[in-house]
């Protein structure tokens, strides 16, 4: 009955919302996914924690989702004043008690080619997919980012 016990887990995730949402299966967890509002068919973002409290190294392979087209893993960094964006084409690697958390201006998912809009107050579902075959269903809460207008704001 493992479907319906992540099923009811992430019942329980969401419906806690004082509390960070939190996923685990075997020996990874994932902490506070959380998306950025983007126009349908744009290049959205993603961002959570990821932590390896196994005792096996992990690599996270893929990100499935229905949301976008595909989900691109990278890691943005700065070297002399020039930042840069590099695409992690083998995935990330979390050796025992590695934790990494995929933040703006670092570690990110890219969700290319977004399917629909994603507004804020909206969730998408998607499942990390890792080298030793487990498989972690998320959902990501999309929330507000930058100057938004808001209906109140907009001129009739």
């Amino acid at each position: 009955m493992r479907i319906g016990f992540i099923t009811a887990f992430v019942i329980l995730a969401l419906g806690t919302s004082s509390r960070a949402a939190t996923y685990q299966q075997g020996g990874l967890r994932v902490i506070e996914p959380w998306s950025r509002s983007a126009a349908a068919h744009t290049t959205g973002a993603g961002f959570l924690t990821l932590t390896n409290i196994g005792s096996k190294v992990e690599t996270l392979t893929a990100i499935e989702t229905s949301a976008a087209a595909r989900v691109e893993m990278h890691k943005t960094s700065m070297t002399a004043g020039i930042m840069s964006m590099k695409r992690l084409d083998s995935g990330l690697t979390l050796r025992p008690g590695e934790s990494v958390s995929f933040a703006p201006g670092g570690y990110h998912l890219m969700l290319v080619d977004l399917s629909k809009p994603l507004k804020a107050g909206d969730t998408f579902a998607s499942t990390l997919v890792f080298l030793s075959g487990t498989k972690i269903k998320v959902v990501f809460p999309v929330k507000a980012t930058g100057p938004v207008a808001t209906d109140h704001m907009s001129h009739h």
